[in-house]
């Protein structure tokens, strides 16, 4: 998942370039509070499980239910493309 900021807009963008800003919102929101004026951040987002392991699963049944499963989606970055403030 890339995390594409410019100004007060952050929109999350899959590898095939599908905006899935509105399936991820919380995780937006999160991104919005790093407060760059643009950026390109790349990440993995990700549900834990109970254990707080990681669950594909997890992550694909809170997007089937469309975020209302009560999991915590986040998002792990690991590379910063990008980024001005």
């Amino acid at each position: 998942m890339q995390a594409r900021i410019d100004g007060p807009s952050v929109r999350l963008m899959t590898r095939k370039a599908l905006d899935w800003t509105e399936r991820f919102a919380s995780v937006a929101a999160a991104v919005e509070k790093i407060s760059l004026a643009s950026g390109l951040l790349d990440g993995e987002v990700v549900v834990e499980d109970g254990s707080g392991i990681t669950s594909f699963n997890n992550l694909q049944a809170d997007l089937k239910a469309a975020g209302k499963t009560g999991s915590a989606t986040s998002c792990s970055t690991f590379s910063i493309a990008r980024a001005s403030i």
